[in-house]
């Protein structure tokens, strides 16, 4: 499933992002295949606010829709 499509309070891990542009630029800030993030904030047609190592990160719409996750099975505060 896409970003986009994850609910508020959703833990979610990212399996695939579609540009090596907002790869490296996640990379940056610590999020990559592989890494777990809990979704704080969805706002419909607009940015995602999400939690990654205690750093909150907003993501704007057309990013969101390029990066596919999956429901994430492992426990984060």
């Amino acid at each position: 499933m896409l970003l986009s499509e994850v609910k508020s309070n959703q833990k979610v891990t990212i399996t695939s992002i579609k540009s090596n542009t907002l790869k490296l630029h996640l990379l940056k800030m610590g999020l990559q295949v592989g890494g777990t993030i809990k979704i704080c904030k969805k706002i419909s047609n607009g940015p995602i606010v999400l939690i990654h190592n205690s750093q909150e990160i907003i993501l704007g719409n057309e990013n969101i829709k390029l990066i596919e996750v999956s429901v994430a099975h492992d426990s984060l505060p």
